[in-house]
């Protein structure tokens, strides 16, 4: 029974110890530079994430985590040099990453967006517009459905028809009527 116990011991202790050892050193790096951040010791949390940039265990996730914390420290610290080449190398790595640290002023928020504008990713080539054929010619219509045959050929019809309708009734004479010619007589009183 006593050796049972020893045993679940040596197992619960050893399972403590080795989810504890499965912690990433640069883990408790990072965590170490985000407590001092928010501690207000900017310059120390910048020296503690630099360290995370030199480590070659370091996910890519891990670096870019430790550039923003190195960027935003200098930023705060209004050394806008140290904090555009942190920034520019976060968004080298991670160029759609959100910063959302609340304690930044609109200023700080203006700087970090024209760092990340120089980081934007690259434009979006576009196809060429495809090229359309022209469709093809319409076939052509025949001369005799064409207006500007019948135009004239219906214009030289009725001219005919008009000059030889009054050609015609007037050879015969004019009407005959009651007055001379020349004389007009209206017998109309007022």
């Amino acid at each position: 029974m006593i050796a049972r116990a020893i045993v679940l011991a040596v197992l619960v202790l050893g399972g403590a110890a080795g989810a504890r050892g499965d912690e990433s050193p640069v883990a408790d790096v990072l965590g170490e530079a985000d407590r001092r951040y928010a501690d207000l010791d900017y310059r120390g949390a910048a020296e503690v994430a630099e360290r995370v940039t030199r480590d070659e265990r370091a996910t890519p996730d891990e670096r870019a985590r430790a550039w923003e914390r190195i960027g935003l420290a200098w930023l705060v610290l209004n050394q806008r040099g140290l904090a555009r080449e942190a920034l520019d190398r976060l968004f080298a790595i991670a160029p759609a990453r959100p910063i959302d640290d609340p304690s930044l002023s609109p200023r700080q928020r203006d700087f970090i967006d024209d760092v990340r504008a120089t980081h934007a990713p690259p434009a979006v080539v576009e196809a060429p517009p495809r090229v359309v054929a022209p469709p093809p010619p319409a076939p052509r219509r025949a001369i005799w459905k064409r207006w500007y045959l019948w135009t004239p050929i219906a214009v030289g019809v009725l001219g005919l028809g008009l000059g030889l309708g009054l050609g015609l009734g007037l050879s015969r004479g004019g009407p005959s009527g009651t007055l001379p010619p020349g004389t007009v007589s209206l017998a109309l009183r007022f």
